[in-house]
């Protein structure tokens, strides 16, 4: 969260990191609660405003696709819950890797850019000890 807070402060956003907020509840009627929300983004003019909601994975090399979806939902659902009035536009995100630096089977990898395709945005970060993907999705 602070690297995407940095980057756009730097370009002339306002950034706020793991925020106090009201979020919907899960219960009937969905009463409003207190919580926390990952990260807000606002212009200075106040135009437009973005929330999002992150969760990380760390895959086992031979990870499912209902694992690794299930995991964006997730996020995709905590993302919901923020209050239309706290944000103009909602994100759920998940930031996929190989648990402890484990390679990915083939497999893995295929499933994982399957559900990056499909979504608002997604990038595949190389090098090191092995790839991390940023996939996130609109709600």
């Amino acid at each position: 969260m602070g690297v995407l807070a940095g980057a756009a402060s730097r370009v002339g956003l306002l950034a706020l990191a793991e925020y106090s907020a009201t979020k919907r509840g899960t219960g009937r009627g969905r009463p409003h609660r207190h919580g926390r929300c990952d990260l807000w983004v606002c212009e200075v003019e106040g135009k437009s405003s973005w929330s999002f909601e992150l969760k990380q994975l760390f895959c086992s090399k031979s990870a499912r696709r209902g694992t690794i979806a299930g995991a964006l939902e997730r996020a995709c659902r905590d993302a919901r819950a923020v209050h239309p009035l706290e944000a103009d536009h909602r994100f759920g995100g998940l930031l996929v890797s190989g648990r402890d630096g484990c390679k990915l089977t083939g497999a893995t990898v295929q499933c994982i850019e399957a559900i990056a395709s499909e979504k608002t945005f997604s990038w595949c970060f190389d090098g090191g000890i092995g790839p991390v993907w940023l996939i996130i999705q609109q709600v």
